[in-house]
């Protein structure tokens, strides 16, 4: 009986034992989860969209703005976006030849 009753008590660590050990892996992935979701968040509050400011870095596809000049995204047409400065002049441009204010 006593060795049974010992097995009992192993058998009752192991398993409260595993029960903390899996409550502490889902704690860890859920905090995982959670960082990455800030991750692309942050990703996205780059990206070009209508309204956004961006700033004139290069020329590729032969729009008229000047590197550095501060224009607004005004619309989307396939993978270029339509941009308009402060003296009403609109040009196509694309991702690359600009970046987020």
């Amino acid at each position: 009986m006593f060795a049974n009753g010992l097995a009992m008590k192993r058998c009752r660590l192991k398993r409260y034992n595993f029960q903390i050990k899996n409550k502490m892996n889902k704690e860890n992935e859920t905090s995982d989860k959670q960082q990455n979701g800030n991750a692309f968040i942050a990703d996205v509050s780059k990206s070009f969209a209508v309204g956004k400011r961006v700033v004139i870095i290069g020329c590729e596809k032969g729009h008229m703005f000047k590197v550095g000049e501060k224009v607004t995204i005004v619309e989307k047409e396939c993978d270029m976006w339509w941009a308009v400065n402060r003296h009403d002049e609109h040009w196509l441009i694309n991702e690359n030849e600009a970046n987020v204010c």
